[in-house]
């Protein structure tokens, strides 16, 4: 399973065809994909989640992608939303965007596109077509640990989920 160019056309195309619907995939790293599979996985449905109403806390274009909206989604994870009538456009940025964040560290703040050869960006894109455009939410995935973040630095903590689990219970 690859996360790539290709899989932002499926998921454009499923929902140019399934209008009112959602398509997503799962990340394609271990901890931040769920579950790593050894063919292209993609889900969808007529739901609408919450995510997908949340507002924009920020808008900007970038240069060279004029045709296509982007923001900032008021959301707890890192969530780019790009919104075009144009297929190509919107492919074509989410394309740049993923291949940037996979080669994107700031140390200063714990963020390592990889360590000791094991990479750790992707991305989780999510289509839908909204008001005849076209959209994408790409979530910014990073899956490192640590000795005291065995699940992931950046997910859930164990005893979060312990605390969860004994209030559903």
């Amino acid at each position: 399973m690859a996360i790539s160019r290709q899989s932002f056309e499926r998921l454009l195309a499923i929902v140019e065809q399934f209008p009112g619907y959602f398509a997503g995939s799962n990340a394609d790293l271990p901890i931040v994909g769920g579950s790593i599979l050894t063919h292209d996985h993609y889900q969808g449905g007529r739901h609408v989640f919450p995510m997908e109403v949340a507002p924009l806390q920020k808008s900007f274009t970038f240069a060279g992608f004029e045709t296509v909206k982007a923001g900032i989604v008021q959301w707890p994870m890192s969530v780019i939303r790009l919104t075009s009538d144009s297929k190509e456009d919107l492919t074509n940025l989410a394309e740049k965007i993923l291949l940037a964040w996979r080669q994107y560290s700031d140390p200063s703040v714990q963020v390592l596109a990889e360590s000791n050869g094991t990479p750790h960006h992707t991305i989780t894109p999510i289509a839908r077509k909204r008001d005849g455009q076209f959209e994408l939410d790409l979530v910014l995935r990073d899956n490192q640990t640590s000795p005291e973040h065995p699940d992931g630095i950046y997910h859930p903590t164990r005893m979060f989920n312990i605390s969860r689990r004994k209030i559903s219970a």
